[in-house]
């Protein structure tokens, strides 16, 4: 399991000179005949984030990640993050919708928030929603949006029915990325009351 959850939104806005990367979990292995073999681990793509800023002022971006880091124990506890890329499950930027994903079920009248990449199945890429931005979500049962009868679990993404529901679940949220640092904070003093830094954070899988 990740360390401790700490559940502030952090806002890592591209102005600040962020830059993303995303991939999956993926191996190749080449014989000695020069034939390769890929081996995928999971069907879920992985943030990560690289935030440089130079010349911070000590009392605004560079002193508020360096607290933070110290709040997170370093790349210890999990945080949100806005993520401008990919924040609904509509379209990734668009009005989320109760129509816009199909749930999965995961047993007793339970079901997970998602975003697929691909048609539904076993094998198609996707992310599991750790963390529903709260009152966002929006749930429709056999294309009819409902209100009542079941209740979101903000803090891992599912949806709990209170009988069983009579059609395909879908449904659709704002959502954040759990990540954590993924390396010990340094800055380098530009001058007198500046500092100028890189740091790095990745998301967790399992919050």
């Amino acid at each position: 399991m990740a360390g401790p959850f700490l559940d502030e939104r952090i806002d890592l806005c591209a102005r600040y000179g962020t830059g993303y990367s995303e991939g999956f979990s993926v191996t190749h292995t080449e014989d000695s005949g020069g034939s390769e073999y890929s081996k995928i681990h999971h069907p879920y793509p992985k943030l990560e984030y690289e935030l440089s800023f130079a010349n911070g002022d000590q009392d605004g971006l560079a002193k508020r990640l360096e607290n933070l880091h110290k709040r997170c124990m370093g790349t210890y506890r999990c945080f949100r993050v806005k993520h401008y890329a990919e924040w609904t499950t509509n379209d990734r930027t668009k009005t989320p919708t109760a129509l816009d994903q199909q749930l999965i079920n995961v047993g007793s009248n339970k079901y997970q928030l998602v975003v697929w990449y691909d048609d539904p199945s076993p094998e198609a890429p996707r992310r599991l929603i750790r963390k529903p931005v709260d009152d966002s979500v929006k749930i429709a049962v056999g294309g009819v949006v409902v209100t009542v009868g079941f209740t979101v679990d903000y803090t891992d993404g599912t949806v709990q029915f209170e009988s069983t529901p009579e059609g395909v679940v879908t449904g659709g949220c704002e959502f954040d990325i759990p990540m954590r640092f993924a390396m010990n904070y340094s800055g380098v003093f530009s001058n007198y009351k500046t500092i100028s830094s890189t740091i790095s954070v990745v998301e967790v899988l399992n919050p």
